[in-house]
């Protein structure tokens, strides 16, 4: 396969350091006409400018698009590119499939699953739901003729101009499409495109005294419910004290104020005290309910085992696997900001004091910092000495280069795996593509209360004398003294002291 301006560098950089995971970093180089590029935060790729167009680009190098775009743009929130060719729009995705073809005015991602394309026609007045201007300064205005639905890459149906009001926006709910025509009516479409005819704003409607699911009819929370968890937004409630499913079986019993919506299987919940933790769809409570405020965005972090609470007044990050963090919690909520698993503030001396989840506050303080977003484990950092790298949670360097002179010089993916820079070279521009395989460090593991134990058959903590789960006792720890049968004395010591007595078997 021939690659033409595509220089192959491998490299791989492994930088070690006392107690530090391996971290490795491999490099590539694309030469690009440009000082042009797009890359979505939460894909390893990059749009970049050749001579012929844009092309899309996976971490390694490789060009996934086999055909050159007259623009690339990012798609925020969703893992998409919008794409144009001869003035008309489309979506690809990471690896340069199709899911819109560029054949519309105008193009919009609703979620991961749903898109639409949109066909306009001249207005012949000076009004319409659209308008571009021409080279005089003119405004011409345009209408919608349709609108055609994507779903997960297929079209799968069409509207005319009155069965959307685009400017009410539509919703994916899981494989369910909600929107509202120019009369204000919802409609809720499924994944063939079908109306239910259930006109209500929500997901779900209560009805006739039962829960109907707004895409399909069917009964919720119910036996005869044949949805999956998959198929819609909110696959949990809580009835009376329990969690249910869609079919309605019990998963487990809860005793808080208010439990919150699952996302990926995690939710929040409020004690009877005020308290707020996070628990999980078998009830394992992963932050017991001892917090005063957990960040909104912990959704987005849970997978580097950290999220931002707060407690009595100051900001800090808390463990989902026990690991101690309390010496996170040093500064006052009202001056900490957060991106899990980092908080950060600007000093009396006017420098950026970072704190992480592993390391706690760092020694190093920063001229400038950046952070890509919550759940990503590495940041960018520049020193009084003008120098600019990125850094792991516990502050050690991941990537530095020397003609790097602001954070922004490198851009880093959501998750810390890709990363990328752009500087004029002898015959053009040239990208530098980093692929980085950083370990999330373990941290130090949480001294568990006096008189708390881990029960051995369930694994929770316990501080009763039986696990009330499965009745398992709490462990005897031996006594590393033992009682002289000679003089009667505490002894600590293999033989006592007093009449050299050995200790019993």
């Amino acid at each position: 396969m021939k690659r033409m301006l595509l220089i192959l560098l491998a490299l791989a950089i492994c930088l070690t350091a006392t107690a530090f995971a391996e971290t490795t970093v491999s490099t590539v180089t694309v030469k690009g006409a440009s000082y042009n590029s797009v890359s979505n935060s939460l894909t390893n790729t990059i749009a970049i400018q050749m001579p012929d167009g844009w092309y899309l680009f996976s971490a390694d190098g490789t060009k996934v698009t086999g055909t050159a775009y007259d623009n690339v743009k990012r798609v925020y929130d969703a893992p998409y590119y919008t794409v144009s060719n001869k003035g008309l729009d489309g979506v690809i995705d990471a690896d340069g499939k199709v899911i819109v073809p560029t054949e519309y005015d105008d193009v919009e991602v609703v979620s991961y699953r749903w898109a639409y394309g949109v066909v306009l026609t001249p207005s012949g007045n000076d009004q319409g739901d659209y308008y571009s201007t021409d080279n005089s300064g003119k405004k011409v205005y345009f209408n919608v003729d349709h609108y055609d639905f994507y779903y997960r890459g297929e079209k799968v149906g069409t509207l005319p101009r009155s069965g959307f009001a685009q400017n009410n926006y539509a919703y994916g709910r899981g494989d369910y499409l909600q929107l509202r025509d120019r009369d204000g009516a919802y409609h809720h479409y499924s994944k063939e495109f079908v109306d239910s005819g259930i006109n209500e704003s929500g997901e779900y409607v209560y009805s006739n005294r039962k829960y109907i699911h707004t895409g399909t009819g069917q009964t919720v929370w119910s036996a005869d419910c044949t949805l999956t968890a998959d198929e819609v937004a909110d696959a949990y409630d809580d009835d009376h004290g329990f969690v249910i499913d869609l079919q309605g079986n019990k998963l487990f019993a809860y005793n808080y104020s208010y439990i919150g919506t699952f996302n990926n299987g995690i939710a929040y919940f409020k004690t009877n005290q005020g308290g707020f933790g996070l628990v999980d769809l078998q009830g394992n409570e992963l932050l017991p309910g001892i917090y005063d405020s957990i960040d909104y965005s912990f959704y987005d972090a849970i997978d580097t085992g950290y999220v931002a609470v707060s407690k009595d007044g100051l900001s800090g990050l808390a463990s989902l696997k026990g690991m101690d963090t309390s010496n996170t919690f040093r500064y006052s909520k009202e001056v900490v900001s957060e991106k899990t698993p980092f908080l950060y503030a600007k000093g009396m001396d006017g420098k950026y004091i970072v704190i992480t989840a592993t390391a706690g506050e760092l020694e190093q303080h920063f001229e400038d910092v950046s952070f890509l977003g919550n759940g990503c484990p590495l940041f960018v950092g520049k020193t009084a000495d003008g120098k600019v790298a990125v850094y792991g949670m516990n502050g050690e360097v991941i990537l530095s280069r020397d003609n790097w002179r602001y954070t922004s010089s490198i851009s880093i993916s959501r998750d810390g795996s890709f990363a990328y820079e752009g500087n004029r070279g002898d015959n053009g521009y040239e990208y530098t593509l980093y692929t980085i395989n950083y370990e999330i460090p373990e941290g130090v593991a949480a001294a568990l209360p006096e008189g708390h134990w881990i029960c051995s058959a369930c694994g929770q903590e316990r501080s009763t004398a039986f696990c009330p789960e499965d009745g398992t006792p709490k462990p005897v720890t031996a006594s590393s003294t033992w009682v002289c049968p000679s003089c009667g004395k505490e002894v600590e010591s293999a033989f006592c002291p007093n009449d050299g007595t050995k200790k019993p078997e």
